[in-house]
């Protein structure tokens, strides 16, 4: 198994190629939004978890690394006894509370949503739809380089 850190990179790459794919699958003239969404937002919801999940076990310094990475700032282990928690860590259990981490963390509807009628509002029981997902992975990019950054400076 690799570093923690490799490992957030690893798993952001995988998120990236699913991106990627999911645009060119959307410039297809038989694409259905809502078939391209609960395809490919799930795989790629779960690639940014264990992303932040593997940064946030490489902010704590953890070892040994668990088989799955953390999805929560409530599921990481507990630091040693008369460790502080980083800072990160708190940070990152603040953006849980709202915003686009929170939403990233929010659990996706099981199934194939009902399709929108015409002159329906959205229904929020859908999937995200990409650019969700590319805001998600940018936002999670930019946390992911300031732990490396504050890591590399201690």
């Amino acid at each position: 198994m690799g570093s923690a850190r490799g490992l957030a990179n690893h798993s952001l790459y995988m998120a990236r190629l699913l991106i990627d794919a999911w645009s060119v699958q959307e410039r297809t003239p038989s694409a259905m939004p809502e078939a391209l969404n609960a395809a490919f937002a799930p795989a790629v919801r779960l690639h940014l978890l264990d992303a932040y999940g593997w940064s946030l076990l490489a902010v704590l310094r953890a070892q040994p690394l668990p088989g799955k990475p953390p999805h929560h700032t409530q599921s990481l282990p507990s630091v040693g006894a008369g460790l502080a928690v980083p800072a990160e860590v708190d940070f990152c259990r603040e953006l849980e509370q709202g915003g686009w981490l929170n939403h990233l963390q929010t659990d996706l509807p099981a199934g194939m949503p009902p399709r929108r009628r015409a002159g329906m509002l959205a229904s929020s029981q859908g999937y995200p739809d990409r650019a969700d997902c590319q805001h998600w992975f940018e936002q999670l990019s930019s946390l992911i380089d300031q732990h490396g950054a504050n890591m590399d400076e201690n």
